[in-house]
C-alpha cells in the first residue's frame, strides 16, 4: 500500500526521532492527521463549507469508538493534533488574503511534529 505524501513526511520525522514522545500514539496520530486534512479538503471541495476545530473535536469520541487504536491515545493529543490543522489551515487562509504566497498547510503541520 503506498503512503500519501503527508503520511511518508511525518513517518521520516518519527523515524528520525523529530517527534519526541510518539510511541504507540505515532499510527494513531498519523491516521488522524490525514483523515482531517482530507475531511477539510472534500467538505470545502465538495459541500463548499469549512469545519471547524470544534467540528472536529466533537468527533473524535464517535472515532474512537468505531476505531480501538485511536481510544488507546489520550484525547488531548488528538486535540492537538486536529488543532495543528485548524492553526495551519488559519495561517493559510491569512497568508492568501495578505496577498502572499499560501503554500498549502500539510508542510507547516508536519514541520511543527
Amino acid at each position: 500500500m503506498m503512503e500519501s505524501p503527508v503520511q511518508g513526511q511525518l513517518a521520516r520525522r518519527v523515524r528520525w526521532g523529530g517527534c519526541g514522545n510518539v510511541r504507540p500514539e505515532r499510527g494513531a496520530t498519523r491516521r488522524v492527521l490525514t483523515q482531517s486534512l482530507d475531511e477539510r479538503k472534500c467538505a470545502s471541495r465538495m459541500a463548499g463549507v469549512s469545519l471547524s476545530y470544534e467540528d472536529q473535536c466533537a468527533e473524535l469520541p464517535e472515532c474512537k469508538e468505531v476505531r480501538p487504536e485511536l481510544a488507546e491515545v489520550p484525547s488531548q493529543v488528538l486535540q492537538d493534533v486536529v488543532k495543528r490543522v485548524d492553526l495551519a489551515f488559519d495561517a493559510f487562509f491569512r497568508r492568501l488574503e495578505e496577498g502572499e504566497k499560501p503554500g498549502y498547510p500539510v508542510r507547516r503541520i508536519v514541520g511543527s511534529y
